[in-house]
């Protein structure tokens, strides 16, 4: 039944990508935390999973949307430049993995970058009006309910659908998916639609804002469950940029007695969790584990893939073409060496500059104008960085169209948000403010 709820969905995406691309994106938003549990079907066309037809379609529709109308695009195309660099690097890399006999993870490396490249451009071309915006916020949140709502049941009953071990004696949830890095990226995308929504569309209804107050606590609840040490950081990070942005510190506060109290009543058992999630790096810290365990043991794996480098030839050390086929993910668990492998040093060189480009960018737009959209932004940009460290975020689709959309969006801009609100405001000078209040 799951299997057909799944290519049904996929059919139906693929179908509205082609007719109606707005709403293709809006479909794919809300399918793909469900035809992501497709993953180990044993049925495919034309060897493509389901998941891998979406990552494969989406991209190539868009493209052509992209070329063939004015209306598939946006203009103008922010940094069309450097993603041109980045993509053409790519490219070669991609080019040589076939030519090494490896055409398969050839194209699969190619169109997950090709998902980045489509992503920081599709939030912006078709949702960049209020409206539309929220649209894809509601789609964010529809799409949500199915793993958040099957992670807070396994969180909750400790009824697991599949055990993924986590640190010391620590049990993950994920669910119907491969691993646990699905959930945390589906609560992340959920709690971003809840708060965007709250932020620019408040519901007036009591009731709704008690049930998007719930949806957030689930979410959370998930996000807790999948003991990651790179889920953790980032929560802390977005709380920390959250209260730059709102210019309070209350909310941040309420949180704190809210957890510590939550903790308490748990007997500890919440700060113990997140503790031990942290073990193997605090055990290094104190001497007890070497250096290589650190990071769940990938520094050593980082250095294993480090040396399958330097054993290249040149052109492999220039231009990658390594690190594909079943491999495809490579790197080790590190974005950064993943691009050495499958696009040599030339590659990384542009990966870098393309995230130094747009970081500065992102910044730069937050500390002059810390509207939410510009806020959510410096949140994810940073995500990005610190799942770069001990994941492979690049290959990921759904959290390339998250990321990449929404950086995209906010350098573009919302028409009719009302961010621009303070930009309006007339500000009167400190020197004839006083001046009025001086006697005459």
């Amino acid at each position: 039944m799951t299997l057909v709820l799944v290519f049904a969905l996929t059919a139906v995406t693929m179908l509205l990508l082609l007719f109606a691309p707005m709403y293709g994106i809006l479909a794919a938003v809300v399918s793909k935390p469900i035809i992501d549990m497709g993953w180990d079907a044993g049925i495919a066309i034309f060897g493509l999973r389901p998941m891998d037809l979406i990552g494969v379609g989406l991209p190539a529709v868009l493209l052509i949307w992209m070329a063939s109308s004015a209306a598939g695009r946006p203009r103008p195309m922010q940094f069309l430049g450097i993603w041109c660099a980045y993509l053409l690097c790519s490219l070669l890399g991609a080019l040589m993995m076939a030519v090494g006999g490896d055409m398969v993870g050839s194209l699969s490396f190619m169109f997950r970058i090709l998902n980045g490249f489509v992503g920081f451009y599709m939030f912006q071309t078709y949702f960049a009006d209020r409206d539309r915006f929220k649209k894809l916020l509601l789609a964010m949140l529809i799409g949500g309910l199915v793993p958040m709502l099957m992670g807070f049941y396994e969180s909750v009953t400790g009824d697991l659908f599949r055990v993924r071990q986590g640190v010391g004696d620590q049990i993950r949830i994920a669910g119907l998916y491969h691993n646990s890095i699905a959930y945390r990226y589906f609560a992340y995308i959920t709690l971003t639609g809840i708060g965007l929504y709250w932020v620019y569309f408040t519901p007036k209804s009591q009731l709704k804002k008690w049930l998007l107050a719930a949806y957030a606590i689930i979410a959370l609840v998930v996000l807790y469950r999948v003991y990651s040490k790179a889920g953790f950081a980032s929560l802390a990070l977005a709380l920390l940029l959250g209260s730059i942005a709102a210019r309070r510190i209350l909310p941040v506060l309420v949180l704190g007695v809210v957890l510590v109290t939550v903790n308490s009543f748990m007997a500890g058992e919440v700060f113990d969790e997140v503790s031990t999630t942290f073990l193997k790096e605090t055990s290094v810290l104190s001497g007890e584990e070497d250096t290589d365990r650190l990071f769940s043991g990938r520094v050593g794996g980082w250095k294993s893939q480090l040396d399958y480098w330097s054993d290249g030839t040149l052109e492999n050390k220039l231009f990658g073409g390594r690190g594909g086929g079943r491999d495809a993910k490579g790197g080790g668990h590190n974005d950064y060496i993943r691009a050495l492998l499958q696009t040599g040093s030339i590659g990384l060189a542009a990966y870098i500059l393309l995230l130094a480009v747009l970081g500065f960018r992102i910044f730069q737009r937050f500390l002059s104008d810390q509207n939410w959209l510009n806020t959510v932004a410096a949140i994810l940009y940073c995500m990005w960085i610190i799942d770069s460290i001990g994941l492979t975020p690049a290959v990921y689709t759904h959290f390339q169209w998250y990321v990449w959309g929404f950086v995209g969006l906010a350098m573009r801009g919302v028409k009719g948000l009302g961010d621009d609100k303070r930009k309006n405001e007339v500000v009167v000078p400190r020197r004839v403010r006083d001046l009025k209040r001086s006697p005459e």
